[in-house]
């Protein structure tokens, strides 16, 4: 019995089945069975042969195959897309061919062990299975259904069948950039390099048989474009190929997949003159200072605003459209091209200034339209808007400059543009300058100058500041003294401190002035002397706000007096041969760098003598206010006038006068500078209100007011307690002293001296008669506005000093000393003394204010605050307080006209 198997293989979309042959023996035997796989193939079954006849390869056995021959045949596909195959299995008995019954039919993937058929069969019928795609299948025959026999197998592997090939042709390359009839941007005469963009890829490649091999090349040719040049594969035209401004080119790419080519369209493009340049003329067309500086802004000596001048040229063909110019901070090595974005990193904020600036202007048509000045980075990175022609930044904050004036004309091929440029705020130090042109091509190409990559415009390049410099300082800083200072040593000597110093080089005249035309001072630093002062009085030195405005430059400021220029500044020596004279010493430092900023410094001497202010009163000395040298550059305290507790007893600080209103000099001179706040002054008046009005035969003061006490409030007189002794408030107050209550009308006569100890408070309305001195140690105050205490003496009033106490601080130190306070009303016929609080040098001593008015004989005024620090505030205050003739105004009545000038000091 013989199975046979037909096979019907399907058809995979394109690809058919190939069998290729691979044959396997059959296996051993199972009992009197040989089992045998046949197979029958092209035929849908064993009764239904057509074309199935015998084969040739076969001998007589028609449609019987093996797995070779299955494997071997290249079958017709099926339009199913289905492998049909049909299997008997031949058994030999051992009495001849025959069918077994029943047997096993299987059929397996032999590559994944995959069983795609399988069937039990009890007759001699072939069974067709459906073989569900290409692969290698082994097909095995059992004698019984336990597969237990020793089975025949045969294997056979299909194989899609490869198409036929048909070529076809590639799609054509599309052309990008240069576009067909495009001019290309040429910045100089020289080759230059033509960048390509093109697509190869999304018009496809075609079919090319046996297999695709793509490949495509970039071809160029010039003028009439017969003779074409292969490239390859490339983006760029090179400047090796020698094109240039005036060459007219074609391109195009030509595309292979090996077995066709197709040839793109063709774009022509000409190489235009965009070339722009420079011309003469360039750079800052103004040097003032002569250094290549601009220096600070408004002074009219210096650099600054500048003037700017850019000229370019170009093909007359093209249009401006911008001038650009940019500073930058020069580091190391600069570039002679460098970009757009580069060079606006490079100008940004630094501590609140900026490091660079940049500037420009549009033109339209040859007219000069908006200008612009560029923030900065810190600030926006934004470009600020300008008006048109005459300019000034829209916001000014953080440019570092602002832009004052544009200028400028368009000729056929040129531009020339001027920037007025007033440096504001930037950071010191030397910038490179760089400028650019931007112009628009008859291509409508935007087109930088020196720039080889069309749509990067914005190129810059360096250029010489002015014809003989390469780059450009900014000194926008002042020379400046921070140590100028005078210091005295002695009383008649002190050093002065010279400190000028620039970091941009630095020249030094000095200048030395005095207020006393008799005084002589000496230098006795090396190379000093004494100081002429014959040309330089103060009428006579150089004006100092026109310095300061550039109006008077320093090459007009005659030869110094002072013996100091920039070679020998430092600390110096000097000596005032008559310190009596109480000379104001000024000394002027006119100092210029090398951007021709100009700046005075000046310091007065500080040998100064302690000195005397009267608040709210006057001052009248008989025999005339000498001595007395009131600092002329004190305009203001730099505090308030304080008592050692530190509270304030004098709060304005522009009370720098010898008095408030007037001051009268019997027969002396006055001093010589601030004498009267009000101006009111006089010298050789002989004030008749310094002594007792003459009509009441009274020899001195004490007796003359004794008198009007006993006749206006004799009641209130307690004479007799202190008859003829000495008295002494220790401490407490006075009414504790007089033995009445406190706001108590009260006046009392003592026969001898009154001591008043610390801190003695007067609560009383009281009239202090005494017959010898008063002696008072501070403080002695009054206890509210009602109360009020005169002193009347026959001898001297001495205000002492704090006992055991330090000085007031460091002679040095810039703190204010504070002051001992005396309140009251004090009459001498003797002297009122204030004596030295602090003999040390090296210390403070306190001040002392008398709040009241005082009328005396002689004046000796010894407190001294000492040496530098009496140019900071006097030693003594008289602050005139009128309380006392309100309250004593019946007490003291005097029934005839009398003028009476209450609050002067008689010397």
């Amino acid at each position: 019995m013989v199975f046979a198997l037909f096979g019907l293989l399907g058809t995979l979309g394109q690809q058919s089945l190939q069998l290729k042959a691979q044959v396997y023996t059959p296996g051993g035997a199972c009992g009197f069975t040989n089992p045998d796989v046949q197979f029958w193939a092209n035929c849908s079954n064993r009764n239904l042969y057509n074309g199935c006849k015998t084969d040739p390869t076969q001998g007589t056995q028609w449609g019987w195959f093996g797995g070779s021959d299955i494997t071997g045949k290249n079958f017709k596909t099926s339009s199913t897309n289905q492998l049909w195959m049909q299997v008997q299995c031949f058994v030999q008995l051992s009495f001849g061919p025959g069918c077994a019954t029943p047997s096993y039919v299987e059929v397996k993937n032999k590559n994944t062990g995959a069983v795609v058929a399988s069937q039990i069969k009890n007759d001699c019928t072939s069974l067709m299975y459906q073989i569900p795609e290409a692969g290698t299948y082994t097909a095995t025959c059992y004698k019984n259904t336990s597969k237990s026999c020793t089975a025949s197998y045969d294997t056979f592997t299909v194989y899609p069948r490869v198409p036929p090939c048909t070529t076809s042709y590639p799609g054509a390359a599309s052309l990008i950039k240069p576009a067909n009839g495009a001019g290309i941007a040429a910045p100089d005469a020289n080759p230059i390099a033509i960048p390509l963009t093109y697509d190869v890829a999304s018009s496809g490649w075609g079919v090319g048989c046996p297999s695709n091999s793509n490949s495509y090349r970039v071809e160029y040719s010039t003028g009439a474009c017969t003779s074409w040049v292969n490239l390859g594969a490339v983006t760029t035209i090179p400047a090796s190929a020698g094109l240039k401004a005036g060459d007219s080119v074609c391109w195009r790419v030509t595309k292979s997949n090996g077995s066709l080519s197709t040839v793109s369209a063709i774009n022509r493009f000409t190489i235009l003159n965009d070339e722009v340049k420079l011309t003469t003329g360039n750079g800052i067309q103004a040097d003032v200072c002569k250094s290549g500086f601009s220096g600070a802004l408004g002074q009219a000596s210096v650099t600054n605003p500048i003037d700017f001048r850019v000229n370019f040229t170009t093909n007359a063909a093209n249009q401006y459209q911008q001038v650009w110019l940019a500073a930058v901070p020069t580091s190391g090595a600069n570039p002679d091209i460098d970009s757009d974005a580069n060079i606006l990193n490079k100008i940004k904020l630094v501590g609140g200034k900026a490091t660079g600036f940049a500037v420009k202007v549009g033109l339209r048509g040859g007219v000069l339209l908006q200008g612009q000045v560029y923030a900065g980075v810190g600030v926006g990175d934004s470009w600020g808007t300008t008006g048109s022609n005459t300019a000034t930044s829209g916001n000014a904050t953080g440019y570092g400059v602002i832009l004052q004036d544009i200028k400028g004309a368009t000729t056929s091929n040129g531009s020339s543009t001027n920037f007025k440029i007033a440096l504001k705020d930037l950071q010191d130090g030397r910038y490179d300058f760089y400028t650019a042109a931007i112009i628009i091509d008859p291509g409508n190409n935007i087109v930088g100058s020196y720039d080889s990559t069309p749509g990067a415009p914005f190129v810059y390049k360096k250029l010489n500041a002015t014809s003989t410099l390469t780059n450009w300082g900014v000194d926008l800083t002042l020379p400046t003294d921070p140590t100028f200072s005078s210091k005295a040593i002695t009383g008649n000597q002190f050093n002065v401190k010279w400190g000028a110093s620039d970091s941009n080089g630095l020249k030094v005249k000095s200048y030395v002035v005095r207020d006393v035309t008799t005084s002589t001072l000496t230098d006795l630093s090396p190379g000093g002397g004494v100081v002429d002062f014959s040309q330089m009085n103060t009428s006579t030195i150089p004006d100092v706000t026109a310095y300061k405005q550039g109006g008077l430059l320093f090459s007009a400021i005659p030869a110094s007096n002072a013996f100091v220029n920039e070679a020998n500044i430092g600390t110096r020596l000097y000596e005032d041969l008559d310190p009596s004279a109480q000379t104001n010493y000024v000394f002027y430092e006119f100092m210029q760098d090398n951007a021709c900023n100009q700046s005075v410094a000046t310091t007065s001497s500080l040998s100064q003598n302690p000195w005397l202010i009267s608040f709210d009163g006057g001052v009248s000395a008989g025999g005339g206010v000498t001595g007395i040298s009131v600092p002329s550059g004190l305009d203001q305290y730099s505090d308030v006038l304080k008592d050692t507790s530190g509270n304030p007893l004098l709060s304005d600080r522009a009370a720098t006068y010898v008095s408030t209103y007037g001051l009268i000099s019997g027969n002396g001179n006055l001093p010589i500078r601030k004498q009267s706040k009000q101006q009111q002054y006089i010298v050789n008046y002989e004030d008749l209100t310094l002594n007792p009005p003459l009509d009441t035969g009274a020899a001195d003061w004490y007796d003359y007011l004794t008198n009007l006490v006993r006749s206006n409030s004799l009641n209130l007189l307690d004479a007799n307690t202190y008859a003829s002794s000495n008295a002494n408030i220790s401490s407490g107050n006075t009414s504790s002293f007089l033995g009445v209550p406190a706001g108590t009308k009260k006046h009392i006569q003592i026969g001898g001296n009154l001591t008043i100890g610390r801190n003695v408070v007067c609560d009383t309305q009281s009239i202090f008669l005494v017959k010898g001195t008063i002696t008072i140690t501070p403080n002695l105050t009054v206890n509210n506005s009602s109360n009020g205490c005169l002193f009347v003496a026959l001898g001297n009033i001495n205000i002492e000093t704090v006992p055991s106490r330090s000085g007031g601080g460091v002679v040095d130190s810039p703190n204010l000393v504070g002051y001992d306070l005396i309140e009251g009303g004090f009459f001498t016929d003797g002297t009122f003394i204030a004596k030295r609080d602090v003999p040390d040098v090296n210390q403070k001593g306190y001040g002392l204010m008398v709040k009241g008015s005082v009328t005396a004989n002689d004046v000796t005024l010894q407190r001294d605050v000492n040496l530098n620090a009496n140019q900071f505030q006097p030693s003594q205050v008289f602050y005139f307080d009128p309380r006392y003739r309100e309250i004593f105004k019946t007490d003291l009545n005097y029934n005839k006209y009398s003028l009476r000038e209450v609050g002067y000091v008689s010397e």
